[in-house]
């Protein structure tokens, strides 16, 4: 309630639903009340967006989740755009409510994340949205650097053979074939 002849206010709308403001407006002179007039406002959400998959973090070479976004506001419009990381190949550039699944490669020897950035609005009426962002992480395949072939003598040991890998940190795993050699241990390791 108020007595200014201007009516500004900021209105916020917090529910994901258009609400109605209703002003009554009664005009008063020389204390006669003349007729009220009332006058609406609609006041449209800020929309935002929902993904139906958290962030999703895969190896070079696999397929990501399809990601559809949605918003508890109707009638939004939702595009989105991606960053791609130099070294990440496979990634779609940009698209409307679904993030397709994707075959993703990563180049390099670390982790990559393409963001994919939302934009979402209203319509007819354009009340723009918070952007959002999903994220999809690529992580790098190590590769063994090869080790020379070795050639002993029956009854000798064999040098050491020693793992190097593309990405410190890596671990290993093993196995063994023999075909009428003795002494090989049939494990991994």
């Amino acid at each position: 309630s108020g007595s200014d002849s201007v009516i500004a206010q900021l209105l916020i709308n917090n529910t994901s639903a258009p609400l109605t403001v209703v002003y009554t407006i009664t005009p008063t002179s020389r204390g006669c009340a003349g007729i009220p007039i009332t006058v609406s406002i609609i006041v449209n959400p800020t929309p935002s967006v929902i993904f139906s998959t958290a962030n999703q973090t895969i190896c070079s070479g696999d397929t990501s989740r399809t990601v559809s976004i949605m918003s508890a506001t109707a009638g939004v419009i939702i595009n989105w755009t991606a960053i791609v990381p130099f070294g990440i190949t496979g990634a779609s550039l940009s698209g409307t409510t679904s993030i397709p699944s994707q075959l993703l490669s990563n180049a390099t020897s670390s982790p990559l994340t393409v963001l994919y950035i939302t934009s979402v609005s209203t319509s007819p009426i354009v009340c723009a949205g918070r952007p959002d962002t999903c994220r999809i992480t690529v992580n790098p395949l190590p590769i063994v650097k090869p080790a020379s072939t070795q050639t002993i003598c029956s009854g000798t040991t064999s040098s050491s053979i020693t793992h190097v890998a593309s990405i410190a940190g890596s671990t290993f795993t093993w196995t063994s074939v023999s075909i009428g050699v003795t002494g090989v241990i049939p494990a991994s390791g």
